[in-house]
């Protein structure tokens, strides 16, 4: 398993669009098994990084948002982990305001796991933002999550704030700026 997500980016394109990526769709059903469902996601991540944009959302955008609210925890931990490449290959397209609204809801999501999957991938998410995501959706985010000092997230929050504080260094406002060098 671990070697055909390693090997896709070397496939031919065509194989992964015909057999590889139709397979795994079938796999991400809600009716299928977790594993099968993670195994999903996983090809969905690594696919991202192959095919443009236009037919990541033709082929794929729908479904990936739909494993981000599984009723897995499991399943949601793994999609979250795979946003990153999918924000990267979406570019400035409309549906990454849809990702970084599943993003924010995987932050808040009630199982600790996949709050620390999201918060693990916070500055990953940042940089491949435009500003306006930035200061309405990341910089608030960042600061609540601060605000509510989860025992659990703490840790994550502390290693992760010196690398937000630089790249958001031009989107923050004074406010904020005093409220993360207290943190």
């Amino acid at each position: 398993a671990d070697l055909l997500i390693t090997i896709i980016r070397f496939l031919p394109l065509d194989v992964v669009e015909n057999d590889i990526l139709p397979e795994a769709l079938i796999d991400g059903g809600l009716a299928q098994p977790v594993p099968f469902r993670i195994w999903c996601c996983r090809v969905l991540g690594a696919v991202s990084l192959r095919l443009d944009p236009k037919k990541i959302e033709k082929l794929f955008f729908k479904r990936a948002m739909t494993l981000c609210q599984d009723t897995d925890y499991e399943v949601r931990r793994c999609m979250c982990l795979q946003l990153p490449s999918l924000a990267k290959s979406l570019g400035s397209l409309p549906s990454r305001h849809e990702l970084l609204e599943e993003f924010r809801e995987l932050l808040m999501d009630d199982e600790d796991t996949v709050r620390e999957a999201a918060l693990s991938n916070f500055v990953l998410m940042l940089q491949r933002s435009d500003i306006e995501s930035r200061t309405k959706i990341l910089i608030p985010l960042f600061r609540r999550l601060c605000e509510e000092r989860a025992e659990k997230l703490y840790p994550l929050l502390a290693k992760e704030v010196g690398t937000f504080l630089w790249e958001t260094r031009g989107q923050l406002s004074d406010a904020d700026l005093v409220f993360f060098l207290g943190f």
